[in-house]
């Protein structure tokens, strides 16, 4: 701006000095008029033509002084140009900090989340192993129940050899027993139908009770087959394989306790048959027997004493079986309580991972309410910045218009200057004209010449100097409307590639946010749910079978003990009415 002022400033010297040499040339002087001048009558008209050559010198000194004033305010305009630009950069400047300012942020917020998936991780890491630990435990159950169920087989078997055994004492006893007398065998039928109707009355409370037992078992397994069936369509093959295979060891067991009823209803046949038969037997032998009673009272007498005997081993039997039944019903209730104690534990591990789980939950609910509101932030930051890039557009526009204001006054001094070199060339006409007569009617053409000539080249240099500026000013101008628009162009290429890398940061954010995250934690979530629910369904399955178990174990012991008591007690009868009979 310094150069052009000095350069603005030594062109109107130049101009100035051009001016008044030309006055000085076409203006003659005083004293040399009279010496220059002859008589001629054309003196006249020299004069008349050097005053129009002097008007004219005037009149292009206003104008160059117009256009001295219309280039200064071109000047004014080029330097507001230049300060609207300087501010346009800063501006600009201060918008790509704002931008790496807002870019640093977007960096630690994803630092932030990675960090928070990270700690998602190792949470996920602590379910896996909780789940891994479960999965031991419930290796370890199984593995109890397998020793369980052998435990329990190995005493059915040891329990049906005793029962074998007591049946052989027994039909020895009823060998013993065929020699009774009338009374004590009405008495005994008496005692036999009691014992059926109890027989009867028991085994149909057992049978109720094993109906409702596995009628509520069988809607319990049906309503978890449907929970299941709807929550976990992809695992339905193995929960049917599981059903069939229950209901397989259902049958099973049923299908064994229906053969045990069975043959225990036939043994109960068989005995009431053997009965019957030994009661007809005593009927047609009475009359033979009765002859024998003395002969056989000594035998009896023997008998009676091998009887105590005998009834002493049952006795010192029977409570070494009640106190194995002790030890096993207590070694059943330590599995009971063992069983219990790991529901609890599961139990305990269901709320830690409810409580585990809803802590990951309100983190996500966290994350998210965070997430929202830094969505909010960049999209009330976004549309500042919008508002800021439209109010800059607006400045831009305002400007764009100056620039088209301003081009059009240079197109109007254009114009004027177009005008202004169409008269100069007449005027350059009227001068040859002038000079054409002057040398004409001058007494030395060639000084009048040389003087015309110098005035021309004059005048001529001072138009090329003017010209030269003015084209040198409209080139700047036009420099900088293009750079203007330019720097518009590049601004709104800015602001669309800033537009595209928020909308993609933005879309980035909230999809990793809202996709990936909540998405992998749902999926984590109800997975372990899944592990829980059949964790839990298998353990009560499990339980379910042990206590059918030991109900059935129960119920066994109760008729072998009925069955024991109800044999002494009749061999008690019929010692002392045998001795009646013999006495």
């Amino acid at each position: 701006m310094a150069d052009n002022h000095a350069e603005n400033l030594t062109m109107s010297d130049a101009s100035g000095v051009g001016a008044a040499r030309i006055g000085q040339t076409l203006t003659p002087a005083p004293p040399a008029t009279p010496e220059l001048l002859n008589p001629f009558s054309g003196e006249s008209d020299a004069l008349k033509i050097l005053l129009q050559a002097s008007a004219a010198a005037e009149s292009l000194q206003h104008r160059f002084s117009e256009l001295q004033q219309r280039r200064a305010e071109i000047v004014a305009d080029q330097q507001q140009l230049e300060a609207e630009r300087r501010a346009f950069e800063q501006r600009a400047q201060d918008f790509a900090a704002q931008v790496a300012h807002d870019r640093a942020d977007q960096r630690e917020l994803m630092a932030d989340l990675e960090q928070r998936l990270q700690k998602v991780g190792q949470h996920e890491e602590l379910q896996q192993r909780q789940v891994a630990e479960l999965r031991a435990s419930q290796r370890a159950l199984a593995e109890e129940r397998v020793i369980l169920k052998a435990s329990v087989r190995a005493e059915l078997d040891e329990d049906r050899m005793k029962l074998s055994q007591e049946r052989a004492i027994l039909d020895a006893e009823r060998d013993r027993l065929r020699i009774q007398a009338e009374r004590e065998r009405q008495d005994y039928a008496d005692r036999i139908r009691q014992i059926d109707d109890e027989l009867k009355h028991e085994k149909q409370r057992l049978a109720e009770r094993a109906r409702e037992d596995l009628t509520a078992e069988i809607v319990l397994l049906n309503r978890q087959k449907a929970e299941w069936q709807l929550a976990h369509e992809h695992q339905l093959q193995e929960i049917a394989q599981q059903a069939d295979d229950l209901q397989a060891q259902r049958e099973l067991f049923g299908q064994q306790v229906e053969e045990e009823q069975q043959r225990l209803k036939e043994e109960i046949e068989k005995k009431r048959q053997g009965l019957l038969t030994e009661q007809n037997n005593l009927q047609r032998r009475y009359r033979f027997q009765f002859e024998h009673l003395t002969r056989a009272k000594e035998d009896l007498e023997a008998e009676l004493r091998e009887f105590r005997r005998e009834q002493q081993l049952f006795r010192s039997e029977r409570l070494r079986f009640l106190e194995q039944h002790r030890l096993r019903f207590r070694q059943l209730e330590h599995v009971r309580q063992l069983l219990t104690d790991r529901e609890s534990s599961i139990a305990r591990e269901s709320r830690i991972i409810d409580r585990s789980r809803s802590a990951a939950l309100s983190d996500i609910q966290r994350l998210q309410r965070r997430s929202e509101e830094e969505r909010d932030a960049i999209l009330q930051d976004i549309e500042s910045r919008q508002r800021r890039v439209r109010q800059q557009e607006m400045a831009m526009a305002d400007l764009a218009a100056r620039l088209e204001d301003r081009s059009q006054r240079l197109n109007r001094l254009r114009a004027e200057l177009d005008q202004t070199q169409s008269e100069i060339l007449e005027q350059r006409l009227v001068i040859e004209e002038a000079r054409t007569n002057l040398v004409r009617d001058s007494v030395s053409p060639e000084i009048a010449r040389a003087r015309l000539e110098q005035a021309r080249g004059d005048v001529q240099a001072f138009f090329d100097r003017l010209r030269m500026q003015i084209n040198a000013d409209r080139d700047k101008v036009e420099e900088a409307a293009s750079d203007v628009a330019e720097r518009q162009q590049q601004f709104r290429r800015d602001r669309a590639e800033l537009e595209q890398w928020f909308a993609a940061r933005e879309e980035q954010h909230s999809s990793r946010t809202t996709d990936s995250v909540v998405q992998d934690q749902a999926a984590t979530i109800h997975m372990l749910q899944t592990q829980i629910v059949e964790l839990q369904n298998r353990w009560h399955k499990e339980r379910l079978e042990a206590e059918h178990a030991i109900r059935d174990l129960l119920s066994q012991i109760t008729s072998r003990e009925v069955g024991s008591m109800e044999s002494s007690a009749g061999s008690g009868n019929n010692v002392p009415s045998n001795m009646r009979d013999a006495a």
